[in-house]
């Protein structure tokens, strides 16, 4: 499922779709907050891939698109165009402007899920009975980058830890 949801993150630049998958992930938090049979440390480690953003399966933007044969025969069979009066503008200027879009824009959505996990894990107090010190130190640097970071909910996820 959760893989599912780091797909559709990839390829979409939709505010609802990512605002209903950023609202899925909340939840998510919550039950594995809540599943006592997940253990602390996997947790941990979980929730420092996700922010470190080095789990290579939940990375967005890394694996590029392969083109099918057929698609390649498409593309060969096309002709340059080759008529004397030029296509109509597409917007009021007059020039054709092609939006750049990341395949990384939606990563911030990643970051704040594992932020998230770690305040829910913070306010249960689920990191008092054990030594969890080798877990959270790698943790330190991370959340010293995130004050810096340009998106605002990973800031203000930041501030309430």
């Amino acid at each position: 499922m959760l893989h599912c949801i780091f797909q559709i993150l990839s390829h979409s630049h939709s505010f609802k779709v990512i605002h209903k998958c950023s609202e899925c992930l909340r939840r998510v938090v919550l039950g594995l907050a809540d599943n006592t049979f997940v253990p602390v440390e996997s947790l941990l480690v979980f929730m420092y891939g996700l922010v470190s953003e080095s789990i290579p399966d939940l990375s967005l933007g890394l694996k590029k698109e392969e083109i099918t044969p057929a698609e390649k025969e498409l593309l060969s069979r096309q002709r340059p165009d080759s008529f004397i009066i030029p296509q109509a503008p597409k917007n009021r200027s007059g020039f054709s402007i092609t939006v750049r879009k990341s395949t990384r824009t939606n990563a911030h959505v990643l970051v704040e899920f594992g932020l998230h996990l770690f305040h829910i894990v913070l306010k249960r107090e689920k990191l008092r009975t054990g030594d969890f010190r080798p877990y959270v130190d790698p943790m330190v640097p991370i959340l010293c980058d995130c004050f810096k970071a340009q998106h605002i909910k990973v800031r203000k996820l930041l501030n309430k830890t």
